[in-house]
């Protein structure tokens, strides 16, 4: 009656819930995970099964950014796979990599839009 999805982070992803829900009518709690780097990018691109990061989403990450100019651009890109699925999913569960928790605010309250612009 209801799915838990993997991390999204493309507009495939997004089309697939899209058709899940309108096939089914399911309830879709939706993975959120903000990529923190170049890095670990490319490790969900690889090493995780089922994950689908784009090469598209890899190269937003410069390769010698900061630890928080790698935060901006995952919360940015958390941000933009809200927005894009708020219309039909039913929720959200978040994962952190390397338990950076203290991000969530700026995902859900609109902390640093400026960056999100700025990246864009």
């Amino acid at each position: 009656s209801f799915f838990l999805t993997q991390p999204i982070f493309s507009e495939d992803d997004i089309k697939h819930l899209r058709t899940i829900k309108a096939k089914t009518g399911a309830r879709i709690l939706c993975g959120i995970m903000p990529l923190v780097s170049r890095k670990n990018a490319n490790f969900m691109k690889n090493e995780i099964a089922g994950v689908s990061v784009t090469d598209a989403v890899i190269e937003r990450y410069p390769e010698n950014a900061t630890k928080e100019e790698g935060e901006a651009i995952g919360i940015c890109l958390a941000k933009e796979m809200i927005a894009a699925t708020y219309d039909f999913v039913d929720g959200y569960y978040f994962s952190f990599p390397f338990n950076r928790v203290h991000m969530l605010p700026a995902i859900l309250f609109g902390l640093g839009e400026e960056l999100c612009q700025e990246t864009n």
